[in-house]
C-alpha cells in the first residue's frame, strides 16, 4: 500500500498545500498545489520507464514519492510556484530562445471529499466499526474506493478496505486485540473515484 504525502508551507503571506500521491494505474507520480482549498495545479512526472527495473517494487515508488514531494515541497518554499508547475518552459532554458512564460493553471474539477460519519461509529470490545461518506461537489461518489490505516499504541499499523455504496457511504471494520479498543487511535484514509483521490486523518477513542 502506498500513501501520499501532504505539507503545508508559508511563502509571504500564502499558504500553499502541497499533495503528492503515487497514480498506479497511469504509472505517474503527481504533485498538486492548492491555496486555500483550490488546486492551482499539478506537477506530474512518469516512472513508466522504471517499471522493468529489478528494484522495482512499492518501496521503490514510495522512494520516488519522498523525493519527488521534497523536491515540490523546495520550490514553492522558495517562491518558485511557477517553475514547478511549468516544466515545459524550464526544459528551454539552454537554448537561443526565451523561455516562454509559465502556464497558466486550468481551473480543476471538484474535488473529492470525505466525512467521518460519527454517528455511525462504534467500538465492540476489539472491534472498530468506522463509517465514512464519500462524495464530489454535493453529489455521493458511487462506489468510491476507500483504504483505512489505524495508528496507535497497538503494535500496528492495522489497515483495512472497502467500497462506497450507491449513496457514498463506505464501511470500514478493524478487529484488534482484546483490550485495545479503549486507546486513542489515529486514522488516516485514503478514497479514491474515477480518477481522483482525497486523504484526511481522524482521532478517535473510546468515550
Amino acid at each position: 500500500m502506498i500513501f501520499g504525502f501532504n505539507t503545508d508551507i508559508r511563502c509571504g503571506d500564502t499558504v500553499y498545500h502541497v499533495q503528492t500521491e503515487a497514480r498506479q494505474a497511469e504509472r505517474l507520480l503527481e504533485s498538486a498545489i492548492f491555496v486555500r482549498g483550490r488546486c492551482i495545479g499539478k506537477h506530474g512526472v512518469s516512472y513508466a520507464d522504471q517499471v522493468a527495473s529489478p528494484e522495482f517494487c512499492d518501496q521503490y515508488i514510495h522512494d520516488l514519492l519522498t523525493q519527488q514531494h521534497r523536491s515540490v515541497v523546495n520550490a514553492v518554499r522558495e517562491g518558485n510556484v511557477d517553475l514547478i508547475l511549468a516544466p515545459a518552459a524550464n526544459s528551454q532554458a539552454g537554448s537561443s530562445q526565451a523561455a516562454s512564460p509559465p502556464a497558466v493553471a486550468q481551473q480543476e474539477p471538484p474535488e473529492l471529499e470525505i466525512d467521518w460519519v460519527a454517528a455511525e461509529s462504534s467500538f465492540a470490545g476489539s472491534d472498530i466499526r468506522l463509517r465514512f461518506h464519500v462524495h464530489c461537489d454535493g453529489s455521493p461518489a458511487d462506489n468510491a474506493e476507500v483504504v483505512a490505516r489505524l495508528e496507535g499504541e497497538i503494535g500496528g499499523p492495522y489497515y483495512a478496505r472497502s467500497s462506497a455504496g450507491n449513496k457514498g457511504a463506505a464501511d470500514i471494520r478493524f478487529d484488534l486485540q482484546d483490550g485495545v479498543a479503549a486507546q486513542p487511535f489515529t486514522v488516516l484514509v485514503q478514497a479514491s473515484h474515477a480518477g481522483r483521490s482525497v486523504r484526511r486523518k481522524f482521532r478517535l477513542r473510546k468515550n
